[in-house]
């Protein structure tokens, strides 16, 4: 990972936060909310912001470390998942 270290970014990932990266020259935004009293539930999101603006994946489990796990597995950076490009991945600020 250019500009951080991975395993940072998979605690903000497993804590929610909001995280932007660059993979390939697109922009990427990654947020988790919920596990609150009324709304047990978390969600994760990836965003795609740059060069076009969209949600580019999503998904929904009773544990942060269910959500963490399924992005991770998922094939959302061009068709390959964060290990196969977490080398190439660059963590940005706002």
């Amino acid at each position: 990972m250019i500009n951080g270290d991975v395993n940072d970014f998979l605690d903000g990932v497993y804590n929610l936060q909001e995280i932007v990266h660059v993979y390939n020259g697109k922009k990427y935004f990654l947020q988790g909310y919920g596990g609150l009293k009324n709304h047990p539930c978390y969600t994760l999101e990836l965003q795609l912001w740059e060069p076009e603006c969209k949600i580019v994946w999503s998904c929904s489990h009773m544990s942060r470390l269910e959500c963490r796990e399924d992005y991770l597995q998922a094939p959302v950076y061009d068709g390959k998942t964060f290990w196969e490009v977490e080398s190439e991945m660059e963590w940005v600020d706002f």
